[in-house]
């Protein structure tokens, strides 16, 4: 069954110690599987695991999601599972992938 998940933002407010809620995002639907994230280089944008390569890049200030595609050519290996990604740069990004458990 496909699930959406949120993912909230919450600043610090220095005045009174307290953490208030900054904005909230929808991530694409996933297989029961939580989706993995983390922030971009200048901290001012998210960054979601599609779970394929893909990274789904969600700027801070109300702008609309784009989606990175990995090349076709990485993309491919279906014996692999993704996992987190991380920014290196503005347009390069590391992955966290292992290989695809097979039960049998």
């Amino acid at each position: 069954q496909m699930q959406t998940n949120s993912i909230v933002l919450f600043n610090e407010d220095p005045t009174i110690g307290d953490w208030l809620p900054a904005g909230e995002v929808q991530t694409p639907p996933t297989n029961g599987k939580t989706p993995s994230f983390s922030m971009g280089p200048n901290a001012d944008e998210l960054l979601v695991a599609l779970g394929n390569g893909d990274v789904l890049r969600w700027p801070f200030q109300n702008q609309q999601p784009s989606k990175v595609t990995m090349s076709r050519e990485e993309a491919s290996i279906s014996d692999l599972t993704w996992h987190a990604v991380s920014a290196l740069s503005k347009d390069r990004f590391a992955h966290i992938i292992s290989p695809r458990s097979t039960v049998g």
